[in-house]
């Protein structure tokens, strides 16, 4: 049955193709989703119906998202009826929300701006999903406001979920300038300081080099671990320059710290 129903997915008109959102098989989901968008904007209204409407299949919700996000590239202002969404009372709505919304990284900077102030608040979600997606869209979309969210949701996470603390970091090296990161680690507590390491390491920043000598060994060997490993050539000499105080117990760092000399 499924078979025969994915030959003639092609010859169904889109109310039919709507109810094939929720349907069990993916395969049939996915190809009534990719029929939809090859229908154009024309199909963003009942999409954005099916999207929006609490209770309905979450399959069929999350399926009408990703296919809004597909138009957007097309038409970025569809993005908005996203935005609302990051307010839904379903978790994964409002993560996929977010994530979807991270294909707006191209549109202009008052709609980067306003979808960015969107994600913010959930960057305190109860859902670690949609804290997670929240803070990668905000690097995506480079919203600078988000610094101190971030920087918030690096500190509540104490590095106890790894997934969170890298989003926390993407979205940090996505949103702010590295001499901002460096500013703000001079107030910040460890696990904001180490989000801070990875973010300045995904920038290639040479200004990871003033973490090296951080009170944390463990922002202190990230900040070598990174200056070796991305690579960041500039930033050898000051790498080279802390062997004599590296512990002996501290191999990561000694290895590259001896390797830049």
């Amino acid at each position: 049955a499924t078979h025969k129903l994915l030959k003639r997915i092609a010859t169904l008109d889109i109310a039919e193709l709507l109810t094939h959102l929720g349907h069990a098989d993916m395969r049939v989901r996915l190809a009534a989703q990719r029929q939809i968008v090859a229908q154009g904007e024309s199909s963003s209204t009942p999409l954005v119906k099916v999207a929006s409407t609490p209770g309905a299949n979450l399959l069929a919700r999350l399926h009408a998202i990703w296919a809004i996000g597909e138009l957007s590239d097309g038409n970025p202002k569809l993005l908005d009826h996203l935005a609302k969404l990051c307010a839904d009372s379903e978790p994964e709505v409002r993560a996929q929300a977010a994530k979807t919304l991270g294909r707006g990284a191209t549109a202009d900077n008052s709609l980067r701006h306003a979808w960015g102030a969107v994600f913010v608040p959930l960057l305190a979600d109860a859902s670690p999903r949609a804290r997670a997606f929240a803070a990668i869209s905000l690097g995506k979309l480079a919203h600078r406001d988000a610094l101190a969210g971030l920087l918030k949701m690096a500190r509540e996470n104490a590095d106890e979920d790894p997934a969170l603390r890298h989003a926390a970091a993407v979205g940090l090296a996505g949103s702010q300038t590295p001499e901002a990161l460096i500013a703000a680690a001079r107030g910040a507590g460890k696990s904001e300081r180490l989000a801070i390491a990875v973010a300045l390491g995904r920038q290639k920043s040479p200004l990871v080099a003033e973490l090296l000598g951080d009170a944390a060994e463990r922002v202190q060997t990230e900040a070598a671990r990174v200056i070796w490993d991305a690579p960041i050539s500039t930033a050898y000499e000051r790498l080279a320059a802390v062997l004599p105080g590296v512990s002996p117990s501290n191999e990561p760092m000694l290895r590259r710290s001896l390797a830049a000399n």
